[in-house]
């Protein structure tokens, strides 16, 4: 995580490779919080569940949550890996993941799991 920490200046200035209005789309007809897992610096999760409150930004780089703390983003960061959300269970109605979700491939079937334990169970998964 330690390249992501310092990579986490620069990141916001990156284009968002995400169709916003796209993910938007999808997640139209979910119901309750959002959480956008490896979410980076908030910058598109704020947008992403604009209508959803609270929305819940999880991310495993220290760097990038400081950053999102620091931009005063409508998000709650936490630091998360993934794997042990400290989420409730059926706790939010859409998860996303938009950027990240290569990046957990050695934990990929835990983190599926993680995620089915914290959705809702009329919620809906969008990478």
């Amino acid at each position: 995580m330690a390249r992501f920490d310092r990579l986490a200046r620069i990141y916001d200035l990156l284009p968002i490779p995400t169709q916003p209005d796209t993910v938007r789309q999808t997640l139209a007809n979910l119901d309750g919080p959002g959480l956008d897992l490896g979410g980076g610096t908030g910058r598109f999760t704020g947008s992403l569940h604009a209508e959803r409150s609270p929305r819940v930004l999880a991310d495993r780089s220290r760097g990038m949550l400081a950053r999102a703390r620091r931009a005063e983003r409508s998000v709650a960061p936490i630091l998360a890996d993934g794997v042990d959300l400290p989420l409730a269970d059926a706790s939010v109605g859409a998860v996303t993941v938009t950027e990240a979700f290569h990046h957990f491939a050695p934990d990929q079937e835990a983190i599926v799991a993680e995620i089915a334990r914290v959705l809702r169970p009329e919620g809906g998964f969008a990478v």
